[in-house]
């Protein structure tokens, strides 16, 4: 009975596993138990072949890889073993073991890295491709949803690239660090969601580590790493420092990135280990420059953003089939970039004006000036998760219950993007420069449920269904609406209801069939919800009285410059839904294991672009600066330009194949082999 493997569990205070399964008298019972093993979480019982071995600096790292997965999902599992063995540099460099991942740049530190996640062009206009991969590490979301370093001035054309309405840059993710990372690309558990292309978990280092200093020097990348552990006042810490330094090109100077990381972990056990408090406190930094001195524009650009992260962990286990978990977190991330570029522009009439209306024009001095655009600013970041999960013992079916609520809040404080009016960058005088004060905040706010069931019906099963609502800048909520057919939460980006199912099947102990279909949804980036307005400067005629020192009147003629300002906000702007199924066969042949797996995936109210024609009129203004009369000269129909706002009218389809092939640990070469193959 499973109450009784629970009490002899409780009684010898040892993890289960299998080998203390076998000393304590369980081995021959638990292993031909997939609900007992569902109930108290024991893995499966392994073969000494399908482990890696590694020792690299006095530390013995082991891979283990399942052939058959343990769950309806497609989860691709990257070990401390395996990310030791390639000396990543990152986390993006991890992820190239992953089928049907697209890399933006070639591997290292040199250039800013995204993944998309089953598409073969992360370049294409698709927000969902880049946009709705998310990474989460330690449980603690990374996203790219509240930053606004956008718009002219900012990474065009330089070494030092922006980041927004895209994925976050995996540069800053440290691979040393890391002790797994798991990728799902299809439908995942409801516990995750505003994303739509695919989902990234990344785990740091939780047991003890030795004191280890490694060190890397490639040609273009050179990398320092101390990580240790100690054990003080009941107390375990974790440490990781790192240093990341790479040059773009070995032949020219000030082309260059650093990375700077250190990361704590703080972690108390009480009440006979029923309770864990983890506290993380981690920093990066990022140090990018572009000072080449060859560039015919005498372009110079910087990025030097750090990035400060808190999170308070509390995990209780009420007993053996109840758990508790809370997680609140705060992210403050201090932006500042700098752009300075020459520029020619012959026969410019300039305004400084901030807002609408009609000035003198400013003729400028010199043809050739330096434009300098500074973005500084702060953004945060605050999420709070409560977790409840419940396992229920029926018969020979075991429910794995789990209910969930998050909320999450991205806003944006400081000066933001300035710059001289009187030298705008590239010409453009589209934009003005605007405050990070004066953009609205978003929240997101979920609520969410699943029950996993373990059990035997002429075949053993694992079925789930859960569902997740998630509600992107909620401003009200009616229960009643539930019973209506209307969404529970009004909100500006919308409410989107998001159920999610699987089942695995195992057909004979060495064959499985999985089938999962899901809905996620995406939240739109601040940057897209709140895009800057845009400025159109006009050219007007003007005439005006001068007198000269004699007295005599005579009419001059000039130039005016009319602004007008276009709103482009689009504060009605939904998020974006995705549909995914999957249908995947799991087959072991003796040391060798293979997986294939096919899907089908759309997404439909993508924010796309849409250029917004509009006309203007030119005039000619008579006795300046009197400003009631005036006659129109003549108006102009503009069907192409900057102006654009973003609308929900994309849509994209994705489908295609996975195989894997993976074979058991070749004791002779101490390796594994694996094959992956996508289209």
């Amino acid at each position: 009975r499973l109450e009784d493997l629970i009490s002899r569990r409780n009684t010898v205070e040892v993890g289960f596993d299998p080998v203390r399964a076998g000393e304590l008298g369980l081995g021959a019972r638990v292993p031909d138990c997939p609900v007992a093993r569902e109930a108290l979480d024991i893995p499966e019982e392994g073969d000494e072949k399908e482990y890696l071995f590694l020792e690299i600096g006095g530390i013995q790292v082991t891979a283990n890889r399942e052939w058959l997965s343990e769950e309806p999902e497609t989860v691709h599992k990257i070990t401390s073993g395996e990310i030791e063995h390639m000396q990543a540099n990152s986390l993006s460099n991890v992820l190239s073991l992953i089928p049907g991942n697209i890399q933006s740049e070639i591997p290292g530190l040199s250039r800013k890295q995204n993944i998309s996640l089953r598409t073969f062009d992360n370049a294409a206009d698709d927000q969902g491709a880049l946009f709705g991969t998310k990474v989460i590490v330690d449980d603690i979301p990374i996203s790219n949803n509240a930053d606004l370093q956008t718009g002219v001035g900012v990474g065009w054309g330089a070494s030092v690239q922006k980041t927004n309405n895209t994925q976050v840059d995996l540069r800053d993710v440290v691979a040393d660090n890391l002790e797994k990372v798991e990728v799902i690309a299809g439908a995942s558990s409801v516990e995750y969601g505003d994303h739509s292309q695919g989902l990234i978990l990344a785990k740091t280092k939780v047991h003890n580590v030795p004191t280890r200093l490694k060190i890397k020097n490639n040609p273009d990348t050179r990398e320092a790493n101390l990580m240790g552990s100690f054990f003080a006042y009941n107390t375990k810490f974790i440490y990781n420092l790192n240093y990341g330094f790479s040059e773009r090109s070995i032949r020219v100077s000030g082309d260059e990135y650093h990375r700077i990381a250190g990361q704590l972990k703080v972690n108390n056990y009480f009440f006979d280990k029923k309770l864990n408090i983890l506290n993380i406190f981690r920093y990066s930094r990022k140090i990018e420059e572009d000072d080449d001195d060859s560039d015919p524009d005498k372009t110079r650009a910087y990025n030097r953003d750090y990035k400060i992260t808190y999170s308070h962990q509390f995990d209780y286990k009420v007993n053996e089939l109840t758990s508790i978990y809370l997680r609140n977190f705060i992210d403050f991330r201090r932006r500042k970039s700098w752009r300075r570029q020459q520029e020619t522009e012959d026969g410019a009439i300039w305004t400084d004006r901030l807002t609408p209306g009609t000035s003198e024009g400013i003729i400028p001095k010199s043809p050739v000036y330096f434009s300098e655009v500074n973005t500084t600013g702060h953004e945060w970041t605050y999420g709070s998760k409560f977790r409840y999960k419940r396992k229920i013992l029926a018969d020979n079916t075991l429910h794995r219950l789990l209910f969930d609520a998050e909320l999450q809040t991205y806003y944006n404080s400081g000066p933001g993007k300035s710059y001289d009016l009187l030298k705008p960058p590239y010409g453009k005088t589209s934009e003005r420069p605007r405050s990070f004060n004066d953009i609205p905040g978003t929240v997101q706010l979920a609520l969410f449920a699943e029950d996993r069931i373990t059990g035997e019906l002429l075949f053993p099963y694992t079925f789930y269904a859960g569902f997740r609502i998630d509600s992107y800048n909620p401003t009200d909520f009616s229960f009643s609406n539930l019973f209506s057919g209307k969404d529970m939460f009004s909100a500006d980006q919308g409410t989107f209801f998001n159920p999610r199912i699987g089942l695995k099947l195992k057909l004979t102990p060495a064959t499985q069939l999985r089938l999962s279909f899901g809905k996620t949804s995406k939240t739109p980036a601040i940057s897209i919800i709140y895009p800057a307005p845009y400025f159109n400067d006009v050219y007007d005629l003007a005439t005006r009285i001068v007198t000269d020192t004699s007295g005599h009147q005579s009419y001059e003629n000039f130039d005016l410059v009319s602004t007008y300002k276009y709103d482009r906000s689009a504060q009605n702007l939904k998020g974006y839904q995705s549909t995914k199924y999957e249908i995947s066969l799991d087959q072991q042949i003796g040391s060798v294991g293979l997986s294939l797996s096919g899907y089908f995936q759309t997404s439909t109210g993508i924010p796309k672009k849409v250029e917004i024609p509009y006309i203007y009129y030119r005039y000619f203004w008579l006795d300046w600066p009197e400003r009631t009369n005036k006659i129109k000269l003549d108006s102009v129909t503009t069907s192409e330009s900057s102006y654009s706002i973003y609308k929900n009218l994309g849509k994209t389809e994705t489908s295609g194949i996975e195989f894997n092939l993976t074979t058991h640990r070749i004791e002779s070469l101490n390796m594994r082999f694996t094959m992956n193959f996508f289209g």
